[in-house]
């Protein structure tokens, strides 16, 4: 390098370092928020606690503890074995997300040094937090993206194997990386197929039977723990599982935010334009099977109930990319520096918006961090009493305080309703659980937390294709047993009548 690349270079270690340090203070501010930003992340939290604290993950269908989850078990064993560590609290139930994206960030920059060399860490290491950060909360939160992100940059990481054994390591490694991730979500095994065309090609007919028995073994293997049932499991999934057509607004956002995973092709664009003979024809092939893989995934993200972020866990491959294709600008040196500045400018820029509305969302979630906080004075108040959280109307603002219902499991209450189970339920077209009307038929919960400004209770509507999230007979049902008792500043506190 000469000295301009070197400056360069050394110019983005230090924009690097200050986006490490800035995503450190981001994951602080998260695990200190004593609430959750999206309503699924408490029925991860309450399952994971299940499962630490001896409770079955997935209970029978029709019984009236189980909670639909489309999640395989692996999310609730990392989850759950900090709240086993620390006990159950709020904090305590992100911390394994939180430390995927450090270790997830701490693998892609040590693989950058040794796959590109010291001079690329630095734009590697700023690419990387940015990309966490401009999709962020989801990137960080306590659903599966963080994790799917560290086993994608763990895939990348092995391939710094590839020279030895014939390749066998690497495809290893990104077998049982596939069939980890897959426990997640099923279909996660297409962010690992640009990775498999580009570095498990050579002897395929011997290899790729050989990854997909250790993808299924993987995929399995958190079916072997005593509490973790594999056929309450299927049977969960086959309740609401149906064939869902594409919502074309959703289509329309896959397609437009896909720009930021295909991105590296700016990059390969100037590449062939001052350097092409430095190109290198294997990367431009993966590249090629990047891009098929990203559209491929605009059905899930294109369905009811799902979005765009489903491209998520493709950054690591982006960020990979962006650097192949700036190594291959070596020898030009004003193209190299070009290079450089246009990916550092574009992901920083790109970032800044979404930092300004986290921001915002952590300042605006105090009144959520004060619910959990009345959750827990309410839980006293009432010593010996079973509680669990309820729900209002579609027309109440109060729908956020009750992602602090993981206290009430944490404290050792039961929970039967779910509202993204319930969602998933209507959707699907399922009649209501007998067990768990009959549940509140028979006052089998002493008291019910909904939150105030409220119109109905248990009457508000669907996140996926309108109508109620709740079933009829339930909400009449619950209007025929309880009735509210106390009000506090956040919630209601609703009793037998």
């Amino acid at each position: 390098m000469d000295a301009t690349t070197r400056n360069t270079a050394r110019l983005f270690w230090i924009f690097g370092i200050a986006g490490v340090v800035y995503l450190g203070y981001v994951l602080y501010r998260y695990i200190t928020l004593g609430t959750y930003f999206d309503h699924a992340e408490p029925d991860v939290a309450i399952l994971a606690w299940r499962l630490a604290s001896g409770q079955p993950l997935y209970y029978p269908p029709g019984t009236a503890e189980q909670i639909t989850t489309a999640y395989g078990p692996m999310l609730y064993l990392l989850t759950g074995l900090f709240l086993k560590l620390f006990g159950g609290s709020i904090a305590a139930s992100k911390l394994a997300a939180a430390g995927s994206c450090m270790v997830s960030l701490s693998a892609f920059s040590y693989y950058a040094w040794r796959r590109f060399g010291i001079g690329y860490v630095g734009i590697g290491a700023l690419a990387f937090v940015c990309y966490i950060l401009m999709i962020a909360p989801v990137s960080i939160w306590i659903r599966p993206e963080a994790h799917t992100v560290l086993l994608v940059t763990l895939a990348l990481f092995s391939t710094l194997w590839h020279d030895r054994s014939d390749g066998w390591i690497t495809a290893i490694c990104v077998a049982a990386c596939a069939g980890l991730a897959m426990n997640f979500k099923i279909h996660a095994f297409i962010y690992f197929v640009p990775i498999v065309i580009r570095y498990c090609l050579v002897g395929w007919l011997r290899k790729w039977p050989v990854m997909a028995v250790v993808s299924i073994g993987f995929f399995f293997l958190p079916f072997g723990f005593p509490d973790i049932s594999i056929s309450n499991y299927i049977a969960g999934i086959q309740e609401f599982v149906t064939s869902r057509d594409i919502a074309w607004y959703l289509f329309r956002s896959a397609l437009k935010w896909s720009q930021l995973f295909l991105a590296p092709v700016i990059i390969l664009g100037l590449a062939w334009a001052v350097n092409r003979d430095n190109l290198n024809r294997p990367d431009v092939l993966y590249f090629g099977a990047f891009a098929i893989c990203v559209v491929v995934t605009f059905y899930p993200a294109s369905i009811p109930g799902s979005t765009w972020r489903q491209m998520l866990p493709f950054f690591p491959i982006t960020v990979d990319l962006f650097i192949r294709f700036l190594r291959a600008l070596e020898g030009k040196r004003w193209g190299w520096v070009c290079g450089h500045v246009i990916v550092g400018l574009a992901v920083v820029i790109l970032a800044i918006s979404p930092q300004r509305r986290l921001l915002r969302a952590f300042d605006s979630n105090a009144r959520g961090t004060a619910a959990s906080s009345e959750i827990e004075a309410i839980i006293a108040r009432y010593p010996g009493k079973t509680l669990q959280m309820g729900y209002g109307s579609s027309r109440q603002f109060g729908y956020p305080w009750t992602y602090s219902r993981p206290v009430l499991a944490f404290a050792g209450n039961p929970v039967t309703l779910s509202p993204i189970a319930a969602m998933e339920r209507s959707y699907a077209g399922k009649p209501m659980v007998p067990a768990k009307l009959a549940w509140i038929k028979d006052c089998k919960t002493d008291l019910w937390l909904v939150p105030k400004l409220n119109h109905q209770t248990f009457g508000m509507g669907s996140h996926l294709a309108g109508g109620k999230a709740f079933h009829k007979e339930l909400i009449e049902t619950f209007a025929a047993r309880y009735e509210a008792k106390e009000t506090y500043e956040f919630f209601q506190v609703w009793a037998c009548r």
